[in-house]
């Protein structure tokens, strides 16, 4: 199956690209609507903070005025009845005023605790938006990096995708999807008679040891972080052991040079030799063999660990409209090309060609992505203005009758012979 542009061109992209762009417009603009609440929460929390700060420093102004006016009680013979009322105001009011300072400390601290809450709820819900976003917008890719751990028996997969104007994204990969990661893998499924100086001889009167090769294609992988320039594979025997060998890989100007550890065997550790160049080939196929097959296994994006923009995380920092404002100007050219190949104007169209010659055609309403940014404000909506939907966001997005169609009986009427 390929994708088509409206035109029967074929389409370069080759993916669903209009779900793509409702994505950016339905996740997109529900990310802009909560970063506005958390902003107005934020507002709100700082004036009425202001609010109450202001009111302690009105009472405590007014309560030196009162001071000041007792003084001169206060300076009378102290068995004087005026002085002990006096006293006893003075002390009243100092109380109120403590208690005032108190509340309004308590009333504080408990509006930052309703507010970190919602603040926190609502970022959660913009990581479930952009989780949505990116696992449906195709970005170009600058770098890529995977990860597994095996953890009881299973797979753990993630992967980190580095794209160009400081997009990096980490997702959890799901294994479920990927029948062949749901068990334990060998090293012999990515690549066969990998030869390594993995057996050690020791000598019977010193702790000299002697490495031999051996193949390692039984061997368990238990880890790897894969890398397009640096790589760390750990190994096992058994699944159920401890990882025993570490591979390390790095190309440098299209030279690859490896290592490996001994990690339970301190004197083969001490004592290793650097790797021959069939060995550091070998490991070349291996590593090769590993990324070719994980290809797949990227696509099966689950959940979004983190995503930051230009060394920020998008997420705590509020970043949000930022990261929309990059993927929107990433899809726009993507989009106007799709509607200048489309001959309805009012419409973005795409066909998917299937096999035994049949087409189906993809298309969405221009009005009705407009209208899904109906909650925003003018400035808010103007954002998905480089995506051309919002010239339509006017009209009526049903089909209409015009007045001067003909009815049926009609039609058939006029196609009498005379």
């Amino acid at each position: 199956m390929r994708f088509l542009y409206a035109d029967s061109e074929p389409f370069p992209p080759n993916y669903d690209a209009i779900a793509a762009i409702e994505r950016c417009v339905v996740h997109g603009a529900r990310t802009i609507q909560l970063d506005d609440e958390i902003r107005v929460l934020r507002m709100q929390a700082r004036s009425a903070r202001e609010a109450r700060r202001k009111a302690v420093e009105e009472l405590e102004s007014f309560h030196a005025s009162v001071m000041q006016v007792l003084g001169l009680k206060l300076q009378a013979p102290t068995d004087s009845p005026a002085a002990d009322y006096a006293r006893r105001l003075a002390d009243l009011a100092a109380q109120v005023v403590e208690e005032s300072k108190q509340s309004s400390a308590a009333a504080d601290e408990q509006d930052l605790q309703v507010e970190r809450r919602e603040v926190d709820r609502r970022r959660g819900e913009v990581r479930a938006e952009l989780e949505a976003l990116l696992a449906a917008v195709r970005l170009p890719l600058a770098d890529v990096s995977v990860s597994m751990r095996m953890t009881d028996m299973r797979n753990d997969l993630s992967a980190v995708f580095s794209h160009p104007g400081g997009i990096v994204a980490a997702f959890t990969l799901d294994a479920s999807k990927l029948v062949e990661w749901r068990q334990p893998r060998k090293v012999g499924e990515f690549a066969t008679n990998v030869e390594l100086p993995v057996s050690v001889k020791r000598g019977w009167f010193s702790k000299s040891v002697h490495h031999e090769k051996s193949a390692i294609d039984d061997s368990i992988i238990g880890s790897f972080h894969l890398g397009a320039r640096r790589s760390e594979i750990r190994l096992r025997r058994k699944p159920a052991d401890k990882d025993s060998l570490a591979i390390i890989l790095q190309k440098n100007d299209g030279q690859v040079t490896a290592e490996l550890h001994y990690l339970d065997d301190p004197e083969a550790e001490e004592q290793r030799m650097p790797l021959d160049a069939p060995a550091v080939a070998n490991l070349q196929r291996f590593w090769d063999g590993l990324l070719q097959a994980l290809g797949p296994a990227l696509a099966a994006r689950e959940k979004l660990q983190s995503v930051a923009l230009a060394g920020e995380d998008v997420v705590a920092q509020d970043r949000g409209p930022n990261l929309v404002d990059r993927l929107i100007a990433d899809l726009a050219p993507t989009a106007m090309e799709i509607a200048r190949r489309t001959p309805n104007g009012s419409e973005l169209i795409l066909k998917l060609e299937k096999e035994g010659g049949r087409r189906e055609e993809i298309y969405v309403r221009k009005a009705d992505l407009a209208a899904r940014l109906e909650g925003l404000d003018p400035t808010q909506r103007a954002r998905f203005a480089p995506l051309g939907i919002l010239d339509e966001s006017q009209r009526d997005s049903s089909p209409s009758v015009e007045s001067s169609e003909l009815a049926a009986d009609d039609v058939l009427s006029q196609t009498e012979p005379s």
